[in-house]
Order: structure tokens, then C-alpha cells, then sequence
């Protein structure tokens, strides 16, 4: 039977070396920092690019006092932003009592350009008055245009 002595034994323990240690750690940092400096580009870029397009929506969207005439609602909208279009509009009406409310729906308006003024004519089929109309363009879905009957 082979024996080994403790002289034999510190032969199989070879370590690497801590200059070698060194330059593995400093490249695997920077690898890191590297990767996360990507990240954080393409992240913040995202951000301002939405940030940018919804900027954009602030004050586009213009309506004026609604009329009704019978069971029709009637309001002009106008674009006021003079670089986006305003697409798909859908139309809200409130009335005292939420249970006659009519939740959003497709208009006759598709598109307003820059500058455009249209009117939105909708059919209620109900009889009483509503309070208010609410416009809204898919494309800047947080900036709707609330309107009130006087």
C-alpha cells in the first residue's frame, strides 16, 4: 500500500495565481459595468422617446360645448397640435344617472389632422339630458377632452 506524506500532499494543492486572480476579477467587473451601461442606455432612450410622443398629446385635443337636438349629441373637436394626428376618436356620454351612462364608443370621427375641426354626432336613443361628453383619441388615451352641457 501507497502512503503519502504531507510534503506530497501540498503538491496537489495549486492554487492560481493572485496576479492572474486580479486581471480575472477587473475583467469580469468591466464585463458587468458594460452590460449594465447597455441596459441603462437603452432603457433611459425608451423612456424619452415615450415621454416625448405622450408630450406631444398635451393640449391637442380641443372640444367645444356640446349640443343636443332630440336623441343626437353633437360636439366639434379640434386638433390643436400642428405635428400629430389625433386617430380612432370615441365618444362617452354621462348622464345624472350612471345607470343610463353610455361608456365609450366609436364616433364618426376617425382622424383628425392638424388643424382639423370636426363635429362628432352620436345617437344617444335616450330622452333625458346628459351632463357631459367625453372625447377621446386612441392615440393620446390620457389627455381626453371633457365637455359639459350647460
Amino acid at each position: 500500500m501507497k502512503t503519502f506524506d504531507s510534503s506530497s500532499m501540498n503538491s496537489f494543492r495549486k492554487g492560481v495565481s493572485p496576479l492572474i486572480a486580479a486581471v480575472v476579477l477587473i475583467a469580469f467587473t468591466i464585463s458587468i459595468a458594460f452590460i449594465v451601461a447597455n441596459w441603462a442606455t437603452s432603457f433611459v432612450g425608451s423612456q424619452t422617446e415615450a415621454i416625448s410622443s405622450e408630450a406631444q398629446c398635451i393640449g391637442a385635443l380641443y372640444a367645444e360645448i356640446p349640443v343636443i337636438v332630440g336623441n343626437q349629441v353633437s360636439v366639434r373637436v379640434s386638433n390643436f397640435n400642428p405635428k400629430i394626428n389625433l386617430t380612432d376618436l370615441k365618444i362617452s356620454v354621462t348622464y345624472s344617472d350612471p345607470s343610463e351612462n353610455i361608456d365609450t364608443v366609436a364616433s364618426t370621427v376617425t382622424n383628425l389632422g392638424p388643424g382639423d375641426t370636426k363635429t362628432i354626432t352620436h345617437d344617444t336613443t335616450k330622452s333625458i339630458k346628459p351632463v357631459s361628453v367625453r372625447v377621446t383619441a386612441s392615440n393620446c388615451p390620457g389627455y381626453p377632452k371633457d365637455v359639459f352641457f350647460n
